[in-house]
């Protein structure tokens, strides 16, 4: 009798191409070991020997305006310079989002915005992506830098759209997630530290409510010291 016996070990791969064919354009491929779970491309050493997942990890064409500071991406793409999240309490960091956004950051100014539109589930009965379910995002945000004093504060407002639409996984209700699928949320984000060596220390915190709810819970936050 064969039995499968788990062993306390992880294995993780990625691999990825990313080229520049034409002047401002850049277009990107990745893999990584992993499943359906966005949040891990970790593999665990188990099943006796068995074969482990290799999936799409981005695939994006992105365009750069010049020295405008403005850029575009479209596919599946790593989310830190469209959208800036410095915690876990909404993005975690192993998730690449999939749909377009931009990003206008003027080179040596301390404003930048970011916005875009993502899909999150595929309603394969309509037609034109009329009922596929989405979200949306804008963020404004600052930051500073004096001698060896750096910070950072950005406000995002997140929307969603064919939450409840017919044809598409009602994701949002499962066990010890969501309470319901009316998720329309304001973020607040700041970091500020200070060079510390050739290391860094710093503040780094979020809060986000849930603006769209009609539940009491519509509030997370997170606050931590790094180094």
């Amino acid at each position: 009798m064969l039995r499968t016996i788990e062993v306390g070990g992880r294995i993780r791969y990625r691999v990825g191409v990313i080229a520049k064919p034409i002047s401002n354009w850049e277009v990107g491929a990745g893999l990584a070991s992993g499943g359906d779970d966005p949040r891990s491309t970790n593999q665990t050493m188990q099943d006796a020997f068995s074969t482990k997942g290799i999936q799409l990890d981005y695939a994006y064409a992105q365009y750069t305006h010049g020295n405008t500071g403005l850029k575009a991406i479209a596919g599946k793409f790593k989310r830190k310079k469209y959208l800036w999240a410095p915690t876990d309490v909404m993005w975690d960091g192993d998730i690449n989002p999939e749909g377009v956004a931009m990003s206008f950051a003027p080179k040596g100014g301390p404003l930048w915005l970011n916005a875009g539109i993502l899909v999150l589930e595929e309603d394969k009965t309509s037609t034109g992506g009329d009922h596929d379910s989405h979200m949306g995002y804008g963020q404004v945000g600052t930051k500073f830098k004096s001698g060896k004093m750096y910070g950072k504060l950005a406000g995002t407002v997140y929307t969603f759209g064919k939450m409840k639409a017919a044809g598409s996984s009602d994701y949002t209700g499962a066990a010890g997630t969501n309470t319901d699928n009316n998720l329309g949320s304001f973020n607040l984000a700041g970091e500020i530290g200070t060079k510390v060596g050739a290391g860094k220390f710093a503040l780094v915190g979020e809060y986000i409510n849930n603006y769209e709810t009609n539940t009491n819970e519509d509030t997370a936050w997170n606050c931590r010291l790094q180094v």
